[in-house]
């Protein structure tokens, strides 16, 4: 068996031999060198935009504990979200990238109902939620057919949260109370899948959907709006959010989106 490799192999290059040789008689130019990578960096800038569809796990206060509270329609309205990254890719398979957004005002709402023997009520609440939002990101693309990549991904990072705007009207006993505009820090987390299309080399856009936690949020000290009483703050607890979102990446150092020409002999 080796000795037939021997022979295979010289009969290659036997073969390779006479042909340059033959181009070379013929004026042939040799074969092109392999080109240069078209890109001389794999860092990239990002923007994104999209809408979100929140929940919330529960609300709460010391005022619950006054009376027996039974709560119903409780929610967010719909909002949306801008943002930008700069990010990193490893290689074919992994990605990087850190981000900062704005995520805009959205409604919230919810109505009580309580009973405390010898009193009784309702309580309607209203709220706005808006935030800024860091993420750490690590995204695995899958692979590629026909310029499009399906990936999911997940960060982790650290969300400002502010509650805006509190109303608690109590229709039955005609009272009306309201906070002033408070902030909180929280963790945040998320996980990502989606599809990106690499329009050129050096630009891609991705359809995605991420869910979002931004852990918890407070309204400021609830007043009476006749200073009758103050009561601590309505709790946010564990704030999450469905969102789809639109993007775009820019990979610095490309040569730009036409292809390679083809080399011509003369």
């Amino acid at each position: 068996m080796g000795h037939m490799r021997s022979i295979i192999a010289g009969i290659i290059l036997a073969v390779v031999q006479t042909a340059s040789a033959y181009a070379a008689d013929l004026g042939l130019p040799p074969p092109p060198m392999a080109p240069e990578p078209c890109c001389a960096s794999d860092w990239y800038l990002k923007g994104f935009m999209g809408i979100t569809s929140y929940d919330v796990d529960s609300i709460d206060t010391p005022l619950f504990d006054t009376a027996d509270f039974t709560i119903f329609d409780t929610g967010f309205e719909g909002s949306g979200f801008a943002g930008l990254g700069l990010g990193y890719k490893f290689n074919d398979w992994l990605r990087f990238d850190v981000t900062s957004e704005y995520r805009n005002r959205a409604t919230f709402h919810a109505l009580d109902a309580y009973d405390g023997g010898s009193f009784s009520g309702t309580d309607q609440y209203t709220a706005t939620l808006k935030s800024w939002v860091s993420l750490a990101n690590f995204y695995w693309d899958i692979g590629c057919w026909q310029g499009i990549t399906p990936y999911v991904g997940g960060g982790v990072g650290y969300a400002k949260n502010w509650i805006g705007d509190y109303t608690d009207i109590n229709t039955p006993n005609l009272g009306v109370a309201f906070a002033n505009t408070h902030s909180d820090g929280s963790l945040a987390w998320a996980v990502h899948a989606g599809l990106s299309y690499d329009v050129t080399r050096n630009f891609t856009v991705d359809l995605a959907y991420r869910y979002l936690d931004i852990g918890d949020a407070q309204s400021g000290t609830i007043h009476a709006y006749d200073n009758s009483s103050v009561a601590p703050g309505l709790e946010f607890n564990d704030i999450t959010s469905h969102d789809v979102m639109l993007s775009a990446r820019y990979k610095f150092g490309c040569c730009g989106g036409e292809a390679p020409m083809p080399v011509s002999f003369k």
